[in-house]
């Protein structure tokens, strides 16, 4: 009998040691790897806290079989003493060997045993959880899980970055994604001042024009004020109208209105499922508080979205044959294809980088310095960025040599 209970208690004193390092060494990231990889490790490992319990329950039967055997009184003095030895050592010994194991590896052995004292463990604990859960509700003790869930998305993605999983653009997309649930449409509209929007009564010509101006794909038509929004157009549809025949209220499109206060990721679910391309937003009064359109939505999310004619208008401002304005967020691929400028850096994408590897800190605002043959000069800064660049070409004839 004392044998058997000896067994036991190596037995679950090892496990318990084992999960014990396991469940405090793995990260989320290690957890999400073996989930991949085995099936049924992700509804056993829903959290390190459950191996926590497990291992917590094994040390418990542990000291009850100790306590028994003690009870039962052991035959041999020298076997009790050297009992409690071992499990006092135990903890060190295992924890040492296990520091030359792979954490996944070391889940992975476990498994076998793992998972049905998980479910012995989980009868027990569950109803425990309940009764926690109202015992709290009862005594209005708030609970900040979906805040606690925010803090742990954002720490797995700071720890897939330093481990590689996840690049770091591709990081700050991700928390782009999770803090576009608190934003509301305020935030991401074009506000009122800056609509560029067209009466009902606009000719054909103007109508033209404005299209040209705005340079927008859809434009809000009003009746008498801008309060008054009646529909929105779209170009393609003047486009194919007969200019003798033109008649803007048979093309407008019927407008789409939205609270200001209304929660980003739910217009954008809304305007998806109904094809919509722009909404109206409204202010707690009912006049026109600005406009959002799927474009304002995504760029949330991604940033600042650029077509090629954005780029050509915005990003590289040519002022004569050998002098340009360039944004620091230009590629230097895409400046040379425009510019004939060749920038041969390494690990190094837009003119910003180039400029602080050229000067080798953060330059002032109005810094010249000159590499090869052009001459840069920092035209403004933002919080410690290079916003925009003045780029000379100084000897134009080596340039197209």
């Amino acid at each position: 009998m004392e044998n058997i209970f000896l067994v036991f208690i190596i037995i679950f004193r090892l496990i318990s040691v084992a999960l014990k390092f396991a469940y405090n060494n793995l990260t989320l990231i290690d957890l999400k790897k073996i989930s991949e990889k085995e099936e049924d490790v992700e509804k056993i490992l829903e959290t390190r806290i459950s191996m926590q319990f497990v291992s917590s329950f094994l040390n418990e039967l542990t000291v009850i079989f100790l306590g028994l055997l003690f009870y039962l009184k052991i035959s041999d003095i020298k076997k009790a003493i050297l009992l409690v030895v071992i499990y006092l050592l135990i903890e060190k010994v295992i924890v040492g060997l296990l520091g030359f194991i792979s954490r996944e590896k070391i889940v992975k052995m476990l498994m076998p045993v793992l998972s049905p004292l998980y479910f012995v463990v989980k009868v027990f604990v569950f109803p425990a959880y309940k009764l926690s859960l109202f015992l709290i509700k009862k005594e209005d003790i708030r609970l900040d899980d979906e805040e606690d869930k925010e803090d742990e998305e954002r720490a797995f993605i700071d720890v897939a970055t330093e481990e590689g999983i996840i690049e770091e653009g591709e990081k700050d997309l991700i928390k782009g994604v999770l803090e576009f649930g608190d934003t509301i449409v305020r935030e991401v509209m074009t506000p009122r001042t800056d609509i560029i929007a067209v009466q009902e009564s606009i000719s054909y010509e103007s109508l033209i024009e404005k299209f040209k101006e705005a340079k927008h794909s859809r434009l809000p038509v009003f009746r008498d004020s801008i309060d008054n929004i009646i529909g929105i157009v779209h170009l393609k549809d003047i486009l194919a109208s007969e200019k003798e025949k033109f008649n803007l209220s048979k093309i407008i499109q019927k407008p789409y209105f939205i609270p200001e206060t209304k929660k980003v990721l739910e217009l954008l679910r809304e305007m998806q499922n109904n094809k919509l391309k722009m909404a109206i937003v409204l202010d707690e009064y009912g006049g026109t508080a600005g406009v959002v359109t799927i474009e304002d939505l995504v760029e949330e999310i991604v940033g600042e979205i650029d077509d090629e004619h954005d780029i050509a208008r915005n990003v590289i401002q040519k002022i004569n044959e050998t002098t340009y304005i360039v944004d620091g967020s230009c590629n230097i691929h895409f400046f040379a294809e425009e510019t004939g400028i060749e920038l041969d850096f390494e690990d190094v994408d837009t003119l910003g980088g180039v400029v602080f590897t050229i000067f080798g800190r953060i330059p002032q605002e109005g810094e010249s310095v000159e590499y090869e043959n052009i001459k840069i000069t920092v035209e403004k800064m933002t919080n410690r960025r290079v916003k925009t660049i003045k780029v000379e070409l100084l000897n134009k004839e080596n340039e197209n040599d």
